[in-house]
């Protein structure tokens, strides 16, 4: 006589083993969910520098967009690339970083983003900083969406 139970206990070990992973897995976005919120929203590129040089007159637009879902909205720099793509904010003990993909966008790569204020548990705020060794952006909140 087959034992009916087993099969019943082997799919709740997959399940308890499935719920475990998507925990993993869900734990590092919940700790950047505030960071995910301060940014979404449109804001203006008030300066934007590659390799030293100011760029700002080059972009086809000066205003990004971040929306909640993972979407923005890039300027092109001289019409090139994609004005369409995705972007998630990382932490580790020390940085913030900023990956914004895109294709074809000379603005899709990886930032170290800093604020520039905001109260003392970074809310509110209103000026951002993101930068690489040769990409360096300001910008200023003009709405949250």
């Amino acid at each position: 006589m087959r034992n009916m139970a087993y099969p019943k206990l082997k799919s709740m070990k997959y399940t308890h083993i499935i719920l475990v992973a998507l925990a993993l897995l869900l734990i590092p976005f919940t700790g950047c969910l505030k960071d995910r919120k301060e940014l979404v929203g449109s804001w203006t590129i008030d300066q934007i520098k590659v390799n030293g040089y100011d760029v700002k007159e080059k972009l086809s637009t000066n205003i990004l967009m971040f929306k909640f879902e993972g979407v923005v909205l890039l300027p092109l720099m001289e019409y090139m690339g994609s004005a369409n793509g995705t972007w998630i904010v990382k932490r580790d003990d020390e940085h913030m970083y900023l990956d914004i993909s895109s294709d074809n966008n000379a603005l899709a790569t990886h930032y170290t983003l800093q604020y520039l204020d905001g109260d003392k548990k970074q809310q509110n705020v209103n000026k951002i900083h993101f930068f690489t060794d040769n990409i360096d952006v300001y910008c200023t909140r003009l709405s949250k969406d």
